[in-house]
């Protein structure tokens, strides 16, 4: 496998106006870093499965302010695989929010991604639904669909905040209230979160 690193990244939409919210006040979103579990239960990749197979993770507390949680083993090595071989045929550049809300190429960000369709098997399924369960048991369908990056040694996306201010981004997608960062697959000698 070629020295990239992978990661997901899910992030929960809340809606103001499903709320009833004009602002939410957390500070800096939240950073979940998760890896692998060495004790893996084998998950069907079948779409239509609807069993998820029971999992557990460690999480520790990094800090209240802004919240930071660090997961352990909240992906199996079999769902890491699985993310990685959907998402080979379909990165591409990855793109950023203009200041009118449309998605373009920015060399502030320079790396690759894959967008995932939400419950694109089973596997997928079970994911978002452990995103969900982790922050209160909230709807799937306040989490955005998944997306796999990847960086080869030279790339980056600049330091940058998951809050939209964008009056249309806002409109048509909700405020990112946190966001779950995932190494699939690294080597972070060299790098930085």
């Amino acid at each position: 496998m070629p020295r990239y690193t992978y990661s997901v990244i899910i992030c929960v939409i809340l809606s103001y106006g499903l709320f009833n919210i004009d602002r939410v006040s957390i500070g800096l979103n939240s950073l979940i870093k998760c890896f692998i579990d060495p004790q893996e239960k084998i998950i069907s990749t079948d779409k239509n499965a609807d069993v998820c197979a029971d999992h557990r993770y460690k999480v520790r507390l990094i800090t209240r302010n802004p919240t930071i949680i660090y997961i352990e083993n909240f992906l199996t090595e079999n769902e890491i695989k699985h993310l990685i071989e959907l998402a080979e045929p379909l990165f591409l550049q990855s793109k950023v929010h203009d200041p009118h809300g449309v998605r373009v190429q920015n060399n502030y960000r320079t790396s690759s991604t894959a967008d995932l369709e939400r419950a694109e098997t089973s596997v997928v399924k079970c994911i978002e639904q452990r995103y969900a369960q982790f922050q209160g048991n909230i709807n799937v369908e306040y989490i955005e669909p998944l997306q796999v990056v990847q960086y080869t040694s030279d790339q980056e996306f600049k330091p940058h905040f998951d809050w939209f201010s964008s009056p249309e981004v806002l409109k048509d997608h909700g405020q990112r209230v946190t966001t779950f960062f995932t190494y699939l697959y690294s080597n972070c000698t060299h790098g930085e979160t």
